[in-house]
C-alpha cells in the first residue's frame, strides 16, 4: 500500500480504487462507509494499513459499498503492490 514517506500513515484509504469509485467520490463518510460495509472503523484501519488479514467477506463488503465487483478490487490492488515493488 502507499505510505506517506517516514509516517507509515496510509496516503489514501484505498489507493488501488479509482476515483470515481472511492468513497469520498460518492460523497460518502467514513461513518457510513462503515455502516454500510457493515464493519468497524478500527477493522477497516487494520486491514488498510495491513495490521490484519482482509478476510473475503470483509472484500465483498467494501466492493459492494464501492459498487464494484470484489475482482477489480484484487486486480488494482494487485497492479498497485506491483508498482510499489518496482
Amino acid at each position: 500500500m502507499a505510505r506517506n514517506p517516514g509516517t507509515g500513515t496510509v496516503r489514501s484509504s484505498f489507493p488501488f480504487v479509482s476515483p470515481r469509485a472511492s468513497p469520498a467520490a460518492q460523497r460518502i463518510t467514513l461513518k457510513d462507509f462503515t455502516k454500510r460495509a457493515d464493519v468497524s472503523r478500527s477493522a477497516l484501519y487494520n486491514w488498510i494499513d495491513a495490521k490484519r488479514d482482509l478476510p473475503v467477506p470483509g472484500l465483498f463488503k467494501i466492493a459492494d459499498v464501492l459498487r464494484i465487483p470484489a475482482s477489480e478490487l484484487m486486480i488494482r490492488a494487485e497492479s498497485c503492490h506491483r508498482s510499489s515493488d518496482a
